[in-house]
């Protein structure tokens, strides 16, 4: 079971001449009130359970130089400048007590460290966690959404957008449903939603979601379907701009939703028979063309082994030239010795 339990909220201002302001604020099991006139500290309290929670951007702030709390918190008080400031929040759901820490004048405002401690023992134990408050990482396993979900009970869920993505349900959209800030009136039941997300129909699904209603899963069914029915309303579209095309390339016309084709090779027919004669022509003129490619590799391979034969030949060819050159430089040796023999003996 979901449960969010609000135990202390306590301030801490620490001025430059080291003077502390503080305050602390206890809640008690069941229906808390608060009430008095302007300007004791209501909105400041309900400001410090919405920041200590990280969920500062239901109030507007989406940045982490920007503050949602009065001057007093983070300028001067009493005429005093302020060296830092800072909440604990102190929370259980049922079973476990945290408390968060969270600067509100101070290094690390984009952190927040928790423990496993009441309020008033939190600086008297040493075992922290920091977790990413703002920015990327908030639903990562150091991300303070992703612990403060887990801790509360609270399934994460991802919706569509309008831009056909997916987004997680921050706790900033589940928050309007139980604070509606002063300035922005009290016209509808969440006066103020965090639509930067992009979320579609983010008030109804966030008030299904929190409640627990059947209609939350029903209300994504029919997201999904509308944005199927998008989808397939843009692909028919395409498709038939793709048939227009096609009928003006091919010069062709439809009967009963068939398009009709004149062709040069075998006349007017519709494009399914004209697709059929085409891949037989193709199937036939490739069976041909393997033909010519199987007769073509024999035609290499004679080619190949006549090309060996004469290489062949032409080496017995040199052998035989050469032993012909040494045969007629001896019988011409030979007959040179016959002419001087001869004319010796007329001597």
């Amino acid at each position: 079971m979901s449960k969010l339990i609000i135990n202390k909220l306590t301030y801490t201002i620490i001025t430059q001449d080291d003077m502390k302001y503080g305050a602390t604020i206890p809640f008690k099991n069941g229906l808390n009130i608060i009430y008095g006139p302007n300007s004791v500290g209501k909105t400041s309290i309900i400001t410090g359970i919405i920041y200590g929670l990280g969920a500062e951007k239901g109030l507007g702030i989406f940045k982490t130089i920007q503050n949602p709390f009065k001057p007093e918190f983070y300028n001067s008080i009493d005429g005093k400048n302020i060296k830092t400031s800072y909440l604990l929040l102190e929370i259980s759901n049922g079973e476990k007590t945290v408390t968060i820490f969270r600067y509100i004048k101070g290094d690390e405002l984009h952190l927040a460290a928790v423990k496993n401690c009441s309020a008033d023992e939190f600086f008297k134990t040493e075992e922290v966690t920091k977790l990413i408050v703002s920015g990327e990482g908030v639903f990562s396993e150091n991300g303070f959404q992703n612990f403060l979900f887990n801790f509360i009970g609270l399934k994460q869920v991802e919706l569509p957008t309008y831009d056909n993505k997916l987004s997680k349900l921050y706790f900033e959209n589940i928050l309007p449903l139980f604070f509606v800030e002063q300035r922005a009136g009290w016209s509808q039941i969440q006066a103020r939603q965090v639509t930067r997300y992009n979320i579609k129909d983010v008030k109804k699904v966030a008030f299904e979601y929190v409640f627990g209603l059947d209609r939350f899963n029903l209300h994504l069914t029919v997201i999904k379907v509308k944005e199927l029915e998008t989808r397939i309303k843009k692909f028919k579209d395409e498709l038939y701009q793709k048939e227009e095309n096609l009928l003006i390339i091919a010069n062709a016309e439809k009967s009963e939703d068939i398009p009709i084709v004149n062709t040069n090779s075998i006349g007017k027919t519709s494009i399914y028979d004209y697709i059929k004669y085409l891949q037989e022509k193709y199937k036939a003129e490739s069976e041909f063309i393997n033909q010519l490619s199987s007769q073509n590799k024999e035609y290499e391979e004679s080619n190949e082994k006549l090309r060996d034969s004469l290489k062949t030949l032409d080496y017995q060819y040199r052998k035989a030239s050469e032993k012909v050159e040494k045969i007629s430089i001896e019988i011409s040796g030979y007959e040179s010795y016959i002419d001087r023999i001869t004319a010796n003996k007329y001597k």
